[in-house]
């Protein structure tokens, strides 16, 4: 059974990722009304929560939200070098926003859930280096 709250998370995510990455270092406001598959009171919080959860995990930041909107949003320098890495599932020519943008022209479930499922590994692994060089 597929879950669908899992399915418009993944596709927000690329959404999200990929115009914060390409208006980089604009800030953008980013509203509900932009995403028509959240902008309803089933769908809604999937909205609210996925940003809050991009910021809780360091990829992005915003100064506030008001009503229906985030504003002031950009990568934040996590967000930004996770994007422009090479995922090591995929060619070496590109980068992970670009395999980002493939999803969104497909917007199928799977090609949008590999792509967060990249994001996710390469936020890993660079957290892991990073702990090493650290210690």
């Amino acid at each position: 059974m597929k879950n669908n709250n899992i399915e418009l998370f993944n596709l927000l995510t690329l959404q999200l990722l990929t115009k914060l990455h390409d208006s980089f270092p604009v800030k953008q406001n980013i509203t509900i009304g932009e995403y028509q598959e959240l902008d309803n009171s089933e769908n809604s919080s999937i909205f609210f929560d996925t940003i809050k959860f991009l910021r809780k995990e360091k990829f992005i930041r915003y100064s506030e939200q008001v009503y229906g909107q985030f504003v002031s949003v950009s990568l934040t320098n996590k967000g930004l070098n996770i994007l422009g890495l090479t995922p090591t599932s995929i060619s070496k020519t590109e980068s992970l926003v670009q395999v980002f943008k493939e999803a969104l022209k497909n917007r199928s479930s799977e090609s949008c859930s590999v792509a967060v499922k990249e994001l996710t590994k390469l936020a890993i692994t660079t957290t892991i280096k990073k702990i090493s060089n650290d210690e």
